[in-house]
């Protein structure tokens, strides 16, 4: 039948040439977007170079800051990764311990002398070692909702006498020192302890204010005022810089042209 044949595929073709070129342009379309999304999630390692376009790092502190290193090792590999033109730190953390935060706050800093910038993103609460690290970046931004500040250090010693000798608890200690047992928790501590203990908490804050100084280039008097910002309720230019912007528009701008978004680990 010499009719049919025209029915086919071919036949259509050959009386649709502007249907088969919209086709033809659909498939390569599909496969240009499902390229893109591959380089996108599958770009490699983190801060490599995708195939094409350049890398904003994303690094997450969560949580009570206790250990430096998944972060610290992040944000140094997209320091010396040349894929990478931004960084994104998003903090959502009360704080933590001292040293931990000075590391992150120390490579955070490097990572700004090595031509990047970095974007500190606030969350729900970004106080005292949280806010140590986000005072690195090259802008802070929050939401108005968004808890920070509490610039300051605080210890706390337990006392257990009390509850020990209702249950018939007693201790003897030897030591080798003045104050090898301070802060024991059967006893209180004596004057001179408390002043020991007191200094350090007060070198510890110097140390606090001199980085948030340093970082959001401020005078040491400026640092000391009042300790704990709600962001709607203060609006601090210099302590926030940006508040309410959103963020990725921000590193956009910075990185320019096209970018994919890279995500490093996240401590557990």
């Amino acid at each position: 039948m010499a009719g049919g044949a025209g029915a086919g595929p071919e036949g259509m073709a050959r009386r649709h040439p502007i249907l088969r070129a919209f086709t033809i342009l659909a498939v390569v379309t599909l496969a240009a977007l499902a390229l893109v999304a591959g380089v996108a999630v599958f770009g490699g390692g983190l801060g490599e170079r995708p195939l094409f376009g350049n890398v904003v790092g994303v690094v997450e502190l969560r949580g009570v800051i206790q250990d430096a290193a998944d972060l610290v090792e992040a944000l140094e590999r997209f320091r010396t990764s040349e894929a990478t033109v931004a960084v994104v730190l998003r903090i959502d953390s009360p704080g933590g311990a001292v040293a931990p935060s000075q590391e992150i706050y120390d490579e955070v800093q490097r990572v700004r002398e090595g031509g990047k910038p970095v974007f500190a993103s606030l969350g729900n609460v970004a106080a005292s070692g949280g806010y140590y690290v986000a005072s690195a970046a090259n802008k802070i931004l929050a939401d108005p909702g968004t808890i920070t500040g509490s610039i300051g250090a605080i210890m706390s010693v337990p006392y257990y006498a009390p509850l020990a000798d209702k249950l018939g608890i007693s201790e003897e200690t030897v030591k080798s020192g003045r104050y090898k047992d301070t802060g024991h928790p059967l006893r209180k501590l004596t004057p001179e302890e408390r002043t020991l203990l007191q200094g350090m908490v007060d070198d510890v804050l110097g140390q606090f204010i001199e980085a948030v100084a340093h970082g959001r280039n401020m005078t040491p008097a400026q640092v000391r005022e009042p300790r704990v910002w709600r962001v709607r309720l203060r609006r601090l230019p210099w302590l926030l810089q940006l508040v309410g912007e959103t963020l990725l528009p921000a590193a956009r701008e910075t990185a320019g042209g096209l970018f994919f978004l890279c995500r490093g680990p996240s401590p557990q």
